[in-house]
Protein backbone atom coordinates (compact mmCIF):
# COMPACT_ATOMS: atom_id res chain seq x y z
CA UNK A 1 0.00 0.00 0.00
CA UNK A 2 1.51 3.13 -0.66
CA UNK A 3 1.79 6.17 1.62
CA UNK A 4 1.89 9.80 1.71
CA UNK A 5 5.14 11.41 3.67
CA UNK A 6 3.81 13.84 6.17
CA UNK A 7 7.00 15.43 6.40
CA UNK A 8 7.38 16.35 2.43
CA UNK A 9 8.03 19.87 2.18
CA UNK A 10 5.03 22.14 0.77
CA UNK A 11 6.50 25.19 -1.34
CA UNK A 12 7.46 27.86 1.13
CA UNK A 13 4.76 30.58 0.72
CA UNK A 14 2.10 27.82 1.86
CA UNK A 15 2.04 26.92 5.69
CA UNK A 16 -0.94 24.91 7.32
CA UNK A 17 -1.80 26.13 11.13
CA UNK A 18 -4.94 25.84 13.25
CA UNK A 19 -8.06 27.97 12.01
CA UNK A 20 -8.87 30.50 13.88
CA UNK A 21 -12.33 32.49 14.45
CA UNK A 22 -11.32 34.53 11.98
CA UNK A 23 -10.50 32.37 9.14
CA UNK A 24 -14.17 31.04 9.44
CA UNK A 25 -15.13 33.31 5.96
CA UNK A 26 -11.73 31.74 4.43
CA UNK A 27 -12.70 28.53 4.96
CA UNK A 28 -16.39 28.74 3.82
CA UNK A 29 -14.66 30.29 0.88
CA UNK A 30 -12.81 27.50 0.13
CA UNK A 31 -15.67 25.10 0.63
CA UNK A 32 -18.01 26.97 -2.60
CA UNK A 33 -14.76 26.78 -4.59
CA UNK A 34 -13.62 23.56 -4.30
CA UNK A 35 -17.08 21.94 -4.06
CA UNK A 36 -19.09 24.24 -7.03
CA UNK A 37 -21.72 22.86 -8.19
CA UNK A 38 -22.66 20.75 -5.02
CA UNK A 39 -24.33 20.67 -1.98
CA UNK A 40 -22.11 22.95 0.46
CA UNK A 41 -21.87 22.50 4.37
CA UNK A 42 -23.87 25.85 5.69
CA UNK A 43 -21.40 28.35 7.51
CA UNK A 44 -22.71 27.51 10.56
CA UNK A 45 -20.95 23.97 10.41
CA UNK A 46 -17.60 25.42 10.38
CA UNK A 47 -17.97 27.12 13.38
CA UNK A 48 -19.61 24.24 15.29
CA UNK A 49 -16.51 22.51 13.65
CA UNK A 50 -13.73 24.76 14.89
CA UNK A 51 -15.82 24.76 18.25
CA UNK A 52 -15.71 20.73 18.31
CA UNK A 53 -12.92 19.67 16.83
CA UNK A 54 -10.75 22.58 17.53
CA UNK A 55 -6.98 21.02 17.24
CA UNK A 56 -8.14 18.90 14.23
CA UNK A 57 -9.38 22.12 12.17
CA UNK A 58 -6.49 22.97 9.79
CA UNK A 59 -6.06 25.62 7.18
CA UNK A 60 -3.53 26.30 4.63
CA UNK A 61 -2.89 29.68 3.58
CA UNK A 62 -0.71 31.22 0.90
CA UNK A 63 0.49 35.47 1.42
CA UNK A 64 -2.32 35.12 4.43
CA UNK A 65 -4.88 34.07 2.29
CA UNK A 66 -6.98 31.16 3.27
CA UNK A 67 -6.76 28.27 0.18
CA UNK A 68 -7.51 25.03 1.91
CA UNK A 69 -8.62 23.25 5.09
CA UNK A 70 -9.35 20.10 6.78
CA UNK A 71 -11.13 19.16 9.35
CA UNK A 72 -11.03 15.49 11.82
CA UNK A 73 -12.00 14.13 14.79
CA UNK A 74 -11.57 11.14 16.94
CA UNK A 75 -14.66 8.91 17.46
CA UNK A 76 -15.68 9.71 21.31
CA UNK A 77 -16.55 5.98 21.82
CA UNK A 78 -14.58 2.83 22.57
CA UNK A 79 -13.76 2.49 18.72
CA UNK A 80 -10.01 4.08 18.03
CA UNK A 81 -11.08 5.79 14.74
CA UNK A 82 -10.76 9.22 13.61
CA UNK A 83 -13.36 10.94 11.14
CA UNK A 84 -11.55 13.36 8.44
CA UNK A 85 -15.02 15.45 8.12
CA UNK A 86 -13.94 17.54 5.36
CA UNK A 87 -10.67 18.51 3.13
CA UNK A 88 -10.67 21.06 0.52
CA UNK A 89 -8.47 23.43 -1.35
CA UNK A 90 -8.99 26.33 -3.48
CA UNK A 91 -8.93 24.82 -7.82
CA UNK A 92 -5.78 27.12 -8.37
CA UNK A 93 -4.01 26.07 -5.83
CA UNK A 94 -4.52 21.92 -6.37
CA UNK A 95 -2.02 19.64 -7.12
CA UNK A 96 0.64 21.63 -5.08
CA UNK A 97 0.65 19.32 -1.85
CA UNK A 98 -1.47 21.15 -0.16
CA UNK A 99 -4.27 18.52 0.39
CA UNK A 100 -1.54 15.98 1.02
CA UNK A 101 -0.23 18.19 3.80
CA UNK A 102 -3.45 19.01 4.72
CA UNK A 103 -4.41 15.34 5.45
CA UNK A 104 -0.99 14.11 6.97
CA UNK A 105 -1.23 16.51 9.27
CA UNK A 106 -4.72 16.13 10.48
CA UNK A 107 -3.41 12.28 10.51
CA UNK A 108 -1.05 13.31 12.71
CA UNK A 109 -3.51 14.89 14.91
CA UNK A 110 -5.75 11.69 14.96
CA UNK A 111 -2.65 9.89 15.89
CA UNK A 112 -1.24 11.62 19.09
CA UNK A 113 -5.13 11.37 20.10
CA UNK A 114 -4.64 7.66 19.88
CA UNK A 115 -6.70 6.66 16.57
CA UNK A 116 -5.35 3.38 15.03
CA UNK A 117 -7.26 4.38 11.63
CA UNK A 118 -9.01 7.24 9.71
CA UNK A 119 -12.27 6.96 7.83
CA UNK A 120 -13.68 9.65 5.33
CA UNK A 121 -16.51 9.22 2.69
CA UNK A 122 -16.50 10.44 -0.43
CA UNK A 123 -19.14 10.79 -3.50
CA UNK A 124 -18.66 7.80 -5.60
CA UNK A 125 -19.04 10.46 -8.58
CA UNK A 126 -16.09 12.69 -7.20
CA UNK A 127 -13.67 10.10 -8.99
CA UNK A 128 -10.49 12.78 -8.33
CA UNK A 129 -11.22 13.11 -4.55
CA UNK A 130 -11.59 9.10 -4.91
CA UNK A 131 -7.91 8.87 -6.81
CA UNK A 132 -6.70 11.37 -3.83
CA UNK A 133 -7.29 9.22 -1.07
CA UNK A 134 -6.21 5.79 -2.66
CA UNK A 135 -2.98 7.73 -3.57
CA UNK A 136 -2.40 8.55 -0.04
CA UNK A 137 -3.43 4.76 1.38
CA UNK A 138 -6.93 4.85 1.52
CA UNK A 139 -9.12 1.87 0.55
CA UNK A 140 -12.83 1.48 -0.24
CA UNK A 141 -14.54 -0.45 2.85
CA UNK A 142 -18.21 -0.27 1.67
CA UNK A 143 -20.78 2.21 0.22
CA UNK A 144 -23.41 3.86 2.15
CA UNK A 145 -26.91 4.31 -0.01
CA UNK A 146 -29.00 7.42 0.36
CA UNK A 147 -26.14 8.61 3.03
CA UNK A 148 -26.81 12.74 3.11
CA UNK A 149 -30.55 12.16 1.39
CA UNK A 150 -32.10 10.78 -1.43
CA UNK A 151 -29.26 9.51 -4.54
CA UNK A 152 -26.84 10.96 -2.02
CA UNK A 153 -24.54 8.34 -1.52
CA UNK A 154 -20.98 7.83 0.17
CA UNK A 155 -18.12 5.64 0.37
CA UNK A 156 -16.47 5.10 3.13
CA UNK A 157 -12.59 4.60 3.02
CA UNK A 158 -10.20 3.70 5.46
CA UNK A 159 -6.66 3.97 6.05
CA UNK A 160 -4.46 2.51 8.85
CA UNK A 161 -2.27 4.42 11.06
CA UNK A 162 1.01 4.05 11.74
Amino acid sequence: MKHHDPTAPLPPEYRIRQCRREDLFGVIHVDAMAFAGHDLFPGFFFVQALDICGDGFLIADFHNEIVGYAIAARRQDEVLQGWILSTGVLPDHQRRGIGSNLTAQVELFLARAGVSATVLTVDPENATALRFYQRLGYEQVSRFPDHFGEREDRILMKRRLN
